[in-house]
Order: C-alpha cells, then structure tokens, then sequence
C-alpha cells in the first residue's frame, strides 16, 4: 500500500490516493527518491492530493534527507499556490533538511520571487545559513549556503534584491 500511495500521490489520482488512505495506508511513509507522499505531490503541484494527505494526517513538515520536504519541493519548482496552501496549514517556512537546506535557500536558487516574497512575509529568516559539505573532485568541502548566494550564485538578480531589501548580507553566520 505505501509504495501504491507514493505512485497514486506523485500521478495526482485523488481517488486511488483516498482509496488507499481509507484502506489505511501511511500518509507518513518515507521511500528514497520521493521521500513520502506529501513530497511526491507538492513536486508535482499536486494540490487537491496534497490537502486530501494532510486532511488524513499527513506530517506538512514530514523530511527526508535529498528529498527535502513539501515546502522545499514546492520552493524547487516554482508551485506558488501549493507554497501558500503548505504555509497555510503550518509548514515551518524555516525548514532545514540536510542536503535540501530551506525553502527560502530553494526559491531563491529557482528565481522565484513569489514564493521567496511568500515565505520571508511569513517569517522565514534571510540570513538563515547552513555550512553544506559537498565533494568537488575527490574530496569533501565545505560550502556556506544562504538564500542570498543561493540566489547570486544561480543569477537570479531580482530575487537577490529583494533578499538585501528585507536585510539579507553575504556571510552570515551559519547556524551549523
């Protein structure tokens, strides 16, 4: 059933996702490369499978390291609409998940302003940093990531602005 209710969430098929969940599969069920259903559908802009898992118990900030959680993944791909509905029944707009970083850090490396706008009015942090290790070549490193590199780094300029407007600086400190 879980692995039925990840593929029913990431197609969107409302009635397949109801008729599992009625059937008592997990709406928590973690599974690599989609981290759980929630995930699976706030990727996809899923939005009325999305309400119907949280409605059944769906953790709205529920993580999985290199699946981010549905905040992220609505931040990844520009869905502004299932941003604001994930706000709206208490995703933590500060969200850290390693290997993910925030939504804010998500949006700003889109270039999406919108959703950037979305989260610092609801209080996400613009100096938020995390020390990130990442392997360049055959050895690890270690990167600062915040949403204003986030957003310079990919030359998303407008956003960058918007993040020095509302008080954002270059090395803020990390929180790691």
């Amino acid at each position: 059933e879980g692995a039925a209710l990840i593929a029913a969430a990431r197609a969107g098929c409302v009635p397949v996702v109801r008729a599992l969940l009625n059937a008592d599969a997990d709406p928590n069920l973690m599974s690599p490369g989609d981290g759980n259903p929630l995930i699976a559908a706030a990727y996809r802009n899923h939005e009325e499978v999305a309400k119907l898992l949280i409605d059944r118990g769906a953790n709205v900030n529920g993580a999985a390291p290199g699946d981010g959680n549905p905040l992220i993944a609505a931040a990844q791909r520009g869905h502004l609409g299932m941003a604001q509905m994930l706000v709206d029944r208490g995703a933590n707009v500060n969200g850290y998940v390693a290997g993910d970083e925030t939504p804010l850090m998500a949006a700003a490396e889109r270039g999406s302003l919108e959703i950037a706008r979305l989260l610092v009015d609801r209080g996400a942090n613009v100096n938020l940093a995390y020390n990130v290790e990442i392997w360049r070549g055959s050895a690890p490193t270690t990167e600062l990531r915040s949403p204003l590199n986030m957003a310079e780094r990919h030359g998303n300029d407008e956003v960058s602005a918007y993040l020095r407007s509302k008080g954002a600086v270059a090395n803020p400190k990390a929180a790691n």
